[in-house]
């Protein structure tokens, strides 16, 4: 088993630890959707496959160069099956992310997180059918509710539209990243793990970016350019939080991007969520936050 110079540093959190983590976590939580604002402004124009491509190809060697900066090594591990362990969880994240931009074409931002963040149900649920893990009332409680949470926010009629069913597979896509995220982060630290899941988003969206490559402005230039740091710097944010502060603590602060989606969706966009949705939203929060605490 590896682990890198972030696991070595992990250390009981103290209460400045927690509150330092927690800071962190919602920093990166409310920076995130500044990524997918700038893509669902850019994907009139440009494919959301480029779109995530580029997220990845830009986060990647900027990544890189953080982990060269702090350890002195860009992967701690040679171990060819410990990065192979990583690859297919890297490939969840790759189809939740281009789902999650396919949805952005046609659907509100807090419509696409909402269906993105109902892959703490889906894990649950994936968890307990391939893992065979008991689920408490509590936690069958909170399935349930996040299940009707996505209902209320996609508000489908007699089917999907095609934005809220990329939405909906995104949260899917999520569900099987968390599940196989457990098992990656036993093989590996998190600088390698996060680092090595963004170099294959990069190679398995290349050829897709590659034909659907754009006429590049200044402008979308700009706006790629910022997608792919602040995933970098959000990536960092969240190892940090982690290291700092336990998981069941800040793990459901990450649902601030649900509230900070819907209001640069409704700055930017004009879109302002129904009442009915933002049930929804707060459903799926709740639902989150008591399956982060199990």
């Amino acid at each position: 088993m590896n682990h890198d110079h972030t696991t070595r540093m992990k250390q009981p959190s103290s209460h400045s630890n927690r509150i330092n983590g927690v800071v962190l976590m919602a920093v990166a939580s409310l920076t995130v959707p500044i990524v997918d604002a700038s893509a669902k402004y850019l994907s009139t124009d440009i494919s959301p496959f480029f779109l995530a491509w580029a997220r990845f190809a830009i986060a990647a060697p900027a990544f890189g160069v953080f982990c060269k900066l702090r350890r002195g090594h860009i992967l701690f591990t040679r171990d060819t099956r410990d990065i192979a362990a990583v690859v297919p969880r890297g490939l969840a994240l790759v189809i939740a992310m281009t789902c999650v931009f396919l949805a952005l074409r046609s659907v509100p931002l807090s419509t696409a997180f909402g269906g993105y963040f109902i892959g703490p149900v889906i894990a649950t649920v994936l968890a307990r059918i391939l893992l065979d893990e008991t689920i408490t009332r509590i936690q069958s409680f909170a399935t349930a509710l996040g299940f009707l949470g996505a209902l209320l926010v996609l508000q489908p009629e007699i089917g999907f539209s095609q934005g809220e069913l990329f939405a909906a597979l995104s949260g899917l896509a999520f569900g099987v990243y968390l599940l196989l995220t457990r098992e990656a982060s036993k093989r590996l630290g998190s600088l390698d793990t996060t680092l090595i899941t963004l170099l294959t988003g990069s190679i398995c969206l290349f050829p897709f970016a590659l034909r659907t490559w754009p006429e590049l402005t200044l402008t979308s230039s700009g706006l790629l350019l910022e997608m792919g740091l602040l995933t970098a710097f959000c990536q960092y944010f969240v190892i940090r939080a982690l290291v700092l502060a336990p998981t069941a603590v800040v793990a459901p602060i990450a649902y601030l991007e649900l509230i900070s989606a819907s209001l640069l969706g409704f700055i930017i966009f004009g879109n302002l969520p129904s009442t009915l949705a933002i049930v929804g939203l707060a459903a799926i929060i709740v639902s989150g936050t008591i399956l982060a605490r199990r």
